[in-house]
């Protein structure tokens, strides 16, 4: 494992325990003027509940994402996922994206396949639903601790999901379980 997914990972998990920190967001697009450093932005306790906050500032988006900030898109493929929307929520998805078990092993890659594992998912699990206790807003990357309950048998699953975001479409997802 190379020092940056070693680095990644300690990040990842300590910042996931309960009550370790309320989700920030760093804005390191360098978008600023010069003269002006970007200050952190707290989120709103909402964001964690998939209640849109106010409108970014134009100085608040990453670069590539020409207005649409990174968490934007997770948010609407949340909501998709919610609703069992499957259209919906391969529309955040890039048509050559790949999601991952930590750290490389491929569990679907382009959107027929994710179409797929969750066209049966929500058909197996109709009343699966997921929520955020956790959110890290770092440049392209959205990492959350993310909770889906209304599974067979009354389980739910806690995981680490981290969002690689380019050009306003989920590119690639990382799960730690």
């Amino acid at each position: 494992m190379g020092k940056t997914t070693l680095a990644l990972l300690v990040l990842v998990v300590s910042a996931c325990q309960p009550g370790a920190f309320e989700p920030i967001e760093i804005d390191l697009s360098k978008r600023a003027p010069a003269a002006t450093t970007p200050t952190p932005t707290v989120l709103p306790a909402s964001v964690a509940t998939g209640v849109p906050g106010p409108a970014p500032s134009p100085s608040q988006s990453p670069a590539g994402s020409e207005g649409t900030r990174p968490e934007q898109v997770v948010e609407a493929q949340l909501a998709a996922y919610n609703r069992h929307d499957v259209e919906a929520f391969l529309n955040e998805y890039a048509a050559e994206s790949v999601l991952y078990d930590f750290p490389d092993r491929v569990l679907q890659s382009g959107t027929e396949e994710i179409r797929q594992r969750y066209a049966y998912a929500f058909a197996e699990s109709p009343e699966s639903r997921v929520t955020v206790s956790t959110r890290i807003v770092q440049g392209d990357f959205v990492i959350e601790q993310e909770t889906v309950t209304g599974l067979p048998a009354g389980r739910s699953l806690t995981a680490v999901v981290i969002y690689e975001i380019r050009a306003r479409k989920i590119q690639r997802v990382w799960f730690i379980r």
